[in-house]
């Protein structure tokens, strides 16, 4: 959870209600198939899909054509009580 700087300059951040936001709106849901190896799909709404390794903090994986993607935590969720 958390907002990261994502490889091409934009800010997404990922909810724990399993959105996927950028600037206020949601462009996709994520889902965790592998949560002892940190492994995410992330599902944008244009259609790609990004299977992702979360490593402390620091996310990267690959979309579905094969093109590397990455990006660095910025942000920790706040918690509450």
């Amino acid at each position: 959870m958390g907002e990261w700087k994502w490889f091409n300059g934009g800010v997404i951040t990922i909810q724990q209600n399993q959105t996927l936001v950028v600037n206020g709106k949601p462009v996709g849901k994520w889902e965790c198939t592998n949560a002892a190896r940190g492994v995410l799909n992330l599902r944008w709404n244009a259609g790609y899909v990004d299977t992702m390794i979360v490593t402390g903090d620091r996310i990267s994986g690959k979309n579905q054509q094969g093109a590397v993607v990455s990006g660095t935590r910025i942000n920790k969720p706040k918690t509450g009580k």
